[in-house]
């Protein structure tokens, strides 16, 4: 048992880079929120996937903010890699809420967040950052007219189409 904690131990260790800070002009975070619908941040732009729709996302300068200190503050730009959290065992993939980190346009970080993972108060283990980040992007998003019309495109398109989300 102690071999496998050291083996998970390295693993996460060799996957640390530097603490690095969101560049506005060559980082980039498209997020996943949910099913077919893609936040792009440094284009500022929606891509519904179903309806092959771009539209634009409005976002403030305080907006993009709260985004911003919330992956420097969780220590998102540190990470390197594939990480997925659940607060439990899961049989199927996680696709709840997803998010990629480009530098200089090369995909450095991919992360799946399950919807039902509760952070906990004051942890700082790398499972709560993830899905605190994911709890402030989201607050961002949901409080953001733009999104909150591409959402209600999203779910016109599926119920004028009967589309099935499995």
């Amino acid at each position: 048992m102690d071999k496998i904690k050291i083996i998970m131990f390295l693993f996460v260790s060799s996957t640390l880079v530097a603490c690095q800070s969101y560049d506005k002009k060559t980082d980039n975070i498209i997020f996943r929120p949910r099913w077919w619908l893609e936040v792009d941040l440094k284009n500022k732009s929606i891509y519904i996937e179903v309806s092959k729709e771009r539209t634009k996302l409005d976002l403030t300068e305080k907006e993009e903010d709260l985004i911003i200190k919330s992956f420097e503050k969780n220590d998102i730009g540190e990470l390197k890699g594939e990480y997925h959290v659940s607060g439990k065992d899961v049989i199927t993939p996680i696709i709840d809420f997803m998010f990629t980190v480009k530098r200089k346009d090369k995909r450095v970080l991919d992360v799946s967040v399950n919807k039902n993972y509760v952070t906990q108060p004051n942890s700082k283990s790398l499972e709560d950052r993830l899905a605190r980040f994911r709890d402030d992007v989201n607050a961002v998003l949901q409080s953001n007219m733009s999104y909150k019309k591409a959402e209600k495109k999203l779910d016109d398109y599926i119920d004028k189409n009967n589309v099935i989300v499995m």
